[in-house]
């Protein structure tokens, strides 16, 4: 009998058994985070219920991925049967965890995908609001709108528009991280539904 931890000795069986449990409860998680997810892509408005679609974002990849890992014990419990029949039996069972969690991961990843390409579509709109409120005919046009310091001959127009370049750049860099975050989030899906 095995002892992974301070209790009392256990059952490698029991471990096998809450560890298909686990996998089936983080799988229905994910499921249930991928629906919640889907449903707020066609109302995000707002900077805030971008960042709240990205964290929702991460924590599904984040249970993908550890679910994945509990697949690996999973495998691992299969050398522990006691008999070819046993084998078996948790052979099928580990098949069907792993497809569940493929098909899971593979429906996230469209749900990410409509999550980028909303925030893709809006993203250029959305800098403009933040940066003083052009509109799209404003920014087409190339009008900008530049507040006089009082620095006079001019300097103060430049200074603001410094100023404005550098929040500007602020905002990008912020942008692209959480961009490059939800690519690899993309990417760690793709690894699980085909590792499986």
């Amino acid at each position: 009998m095995a002892n992974y931890g301070n209790g009392p000795l256990r059952d490698p069986d029991s471990f096998y058994v809450q560890d298909c449990r686990q996998v089936q409860n983080n799988t229905h998680a994910i499921q249930t985070l991928t629906g919640q997810i889907s449903r707020q892509v066609g109302m995000l408005e707002s900077e805030k219920d971008f960042q709240n679609c990205r964290s929702m974002v991460d924590d599904a990849v984040r249970q993908a991925t550890e679910t994945r890992t509990i697949l690996a014990r999973i495998r691992e419990h299969q050398q522990q049967a006691q008999n070819p029949s046993e084998r078996n039996n948790r052979r099928m069972m580990y098949q069907k965890l792993s497809d569940n969690l493929a098909i899971t991961a593979r429906v996230l990843e469209d749900v990410v995908r409509r999550v980028q390409a909303e925030e893709a579509r809006r993203q250029p709109g959305e800098f403009r609001r933040q940066l003083g409120g052009t509109s799209d005919a404003d920014a087409a046009g190339g009008g900008e709108e530049l507040v006089d310091t009082g620095a006079g001959l001019g300097m103060g127009w430049k200074q603001s528009r410094d100023h404005t370049d550098t929040f500007e750049e602020e905002l990008e860099n912020e942008k692209y991280k959480a961009l490059r975050r939800v690519d690899e989030d993309m990417r760690c899906l793709q690894r699980i539904y085909t590792d499986l």
